[in-house]
């Protein structure tokens, strides 16, 4: 019996050729993404059977690998000690995007070898071109997109062609960086809606940014890092007035276009390429198991777009190199994007500083380093954490030095208290007299679990006429409306709304309820004492809110519906006291002068 397998979206020519393979006996397998595109009675299509004890011990293995990757020996020398450079290491710029690659590819050759017991032909259409050397001789043709489906983005790349051009003029009329001007904040200019502490005012910024700018003070400099649209980008670059303010700013973007001509960086950077180059020629690769080979696979890929980092660290290595600024200090700085900036902050011995933005869990390789990364100092010199549970969980699972980690709370925290005492309305929800569901959503790398987790909400609440369902979309997910409509208009649900320009806390001071699968926004709807369930199918209770007594624990659809109903008729409640201890151990305090200690201890440094 023959099947055909459906892991990404056919073209029309594509379409036809399948056809024409279709038989009664055919069976079809599609991720739950990918459309049935054949109307033929023959030709019904099975969604690939997931196992969730499978996944998640895949997670686990690839995720030991990954790590162990690193410190393998070669010639004496490990691999991320050959890719060191300075206080920059490639393996930790790629190390994020790598074991995401190969835990995906790994859930595709699980599913294959069984698919393999049942079928005596196998016809596969994907992107991974990895399998197709993987399974080798086996009875698996492969088909894959003859171009990339990908267009070129001309529109946004004039867009941000136009806001560099006069950047750059405007980088004319700064007056340099005087003296007066001691610590970097870095922004990251991905904005959202923000309320102003002061006016209650919504405003668009960096959440975490926008509270330490407004507070700072003269001695601090703001260095602004544009998010650059590549030629397939899929985000929408906007031009907007904040790209033109110029005073107190480092423009990031003008910086790399100035490193073009300095001979100098150009000298350092090709150099560091070429032996980049060479180095990867020169492993022998036999010396791997299977899982070390396909990890070194998707390395030597990733390093295409590492390359971008590298040159940006050799910028930002002689940027520092005259400036006598004592601190950096960013969120995400695990990050290619941000730690190329801090490794070169580090390499002139200025103090580069971390701050929490979101959870850390046991299967976050941005923030898990192994032993021998301690030694060499990989991470930032400080990381500022929410509470004692988040430093008690760097040092002992991630391998960070006890004496980098300053408790300090969370800034965003500091405006509940404003918050909770004001009548704010909420205009997108206004008019609207029905209890709130908030399901707060992620771009998971998973793209079953993605989707199965808003069917599961909207299949929840679609029935239910006394609930309205908002999505808060995740600042990554700006531009996956339709995404989230076609899911929406699968189920049947009307009442629903998607917002992404609203403050979420303002948002969770009017909810009743708040969903997520693992989102930083567990822990703040404890902080609003709003009832949450977590939507979690493999049980591994990422962020500890079901242990801790803060949130029930749903596994699919129909548990979800059972959590919901039984906490609107008020048979379920919160558990206070949970509520209270989770505060204490991962937020310290919520006292509004989070932020106020945060910018006290970047000042002492």
């Amino acid at each position: 019996m023959e099947a055909i397998i459906l892991n990404r979206t056919l073209s029309k020519k594509e379409i036809k050729s399948v056809e024409k393979l279709i038989t009664p006996q055919t069976k079809i397998y599609r991720q739950p993404d990918i459309p049935c595109y054949f109307s033929r009675p023959d030709a019904g299509c099975e969604t690939i059977p997931e196992n969730d004890e499978e996944k998640k011990r895949i997670n686990y293995t690839i995720l030991d690998k990954v790590l162990n990757f690193g410190e393998l020996k070669i010639d004496n020398s490990t691999i991320t000690d050959m890719f060191l450079f300075g206080s920059l290491s490639m393996w930790h710029y790629s190390k994020f995007n790598v074991y995401f690659s190969v835990r995906n590819l790994y859930y595709e050759i699980n599913f294959l070898k069984k698919i393999l017991e049942k079928h005596d032909k196998i016809f596969y259409f994907g992107n991974s071109r990895y399998l197709e050397k993987y399974f080798n001789g086996s009875k698996i043709l492969f088909f894959f997109p003859e171009k990339s489906t990908s267009k070129i983005n001309y529109f946004q790349l004039f867009k941000f062609s136009l806001v560099f051009s006069v950047r750059v003029i405007l980088s004319l009329f700064q007056k340099g960086y005087p003296a007066n001007k001691k610590h970097v904040l870095i922004d990251n200019t991905v904005k959202q809606k923000v309320l102003n502490p002061e006016t209650l005012k919504a405003e668009k910024s960096d959440i975490t940014f926008y509270y330490l700018n407004s507070l700072a003070g003269k001695s601090f400099m703001v260095l602004e890092d544009l998010n650059i649209p590549t030629l397939k980008s899929k985000f929408y670059f906007r031009v907007e007035g904040w790209q033109f303010r110029y005073k107190n700013k480092i423009f990031g973007d003008v910086l790399l276009f100035k490193g073009f001509f300095n001979k100098r960086v150009r000298k350092e950077f090709y150099k560091h390429l070429k032996k980049t180059g060479a180095l990867i020629k020169s492993i022998d690769k036999s010396q791997f198991d299977e899982v070390h080979n396909i990890i070194f696979y998707f390395f030597e890929k990733d390093l295409a777009a590492a390359k971008f980092y590298l040159y940006k660290y050799t910028v930002y290595k002689h940027f520092f190199k005259n400036r006598k600024f004592k601190s950096v200090t960013t969120i995400d700085e695990n990050s290619a994007r941000f730690k190329s900036i801090l490794d070169a902050a580090k390499e002139n011995g200025i103090k580069t500083i971390g701050i929490q933005h979101g959870t850390i869990h046991d299967l976050h390789p941005a923030y898990i380093y192994t032993a021998n990364d301690k030694m060499r100092n990989i991470q930032s010199d400080y990381t500022l954490v929410w509470g004692d549970y988040w430093k008690e969980f760097l040092i002992n699972r991630c391998n960070y030095n006890p004496g980098s980690l300053i408790v300090t709370g969370q800034i965003r925290t500091d405006i509940i208290h404003k918050l909770l005492n004001s009548n704010l309305e909420l205009p997108q929800l206004k008019g609207i007299d029905k209890k709130i569901v908030v399901f707060a959503s992620q771009p998971q790398r998973d793209a079953y679990l993605r989707r199965k987790a808003a069917e599961d909400v909207f299949n929840s609440v679609k029935d239910n006429k006394n609930l309205f369902l908002t999505v808060k979309l995740h600042q990554a997910e700006k531009n996956d409306t339709g995404y989230y409509h076609d899911i929406a208009k699968s189920t049947g649900i009307t009442n629903y709304t998607l917002l992404y320009w609203v403050d979420l806390y303002h948002l969770f001071s009017k909810s009743d309820i708040v969903i997520t699968c693992f989102s930083t926004v567990g822990s703040e709807a404890v902080y609003f004492n709003k009832p949450l369930i977590i939507l979690d199918p493999l049980k591994q209770d990422l962020q500890n809110y079901h242990r801790e007594g803060v949130a029930f624990q749903a596994t699919g659809e129909r548990e979800l519906k059972n959590y919901i109903e039984k906490i609107v008729s008020g048979e379920l409640k919160i558990n206070r006291e949970a509520y209270n201890n989770f505060i204490k151990k991962y937020a310290y305090k919520i006292d509004g002068h989070t932020t106020e200690r945060v910018l006290n201890f970047i000042k002492s440094v």
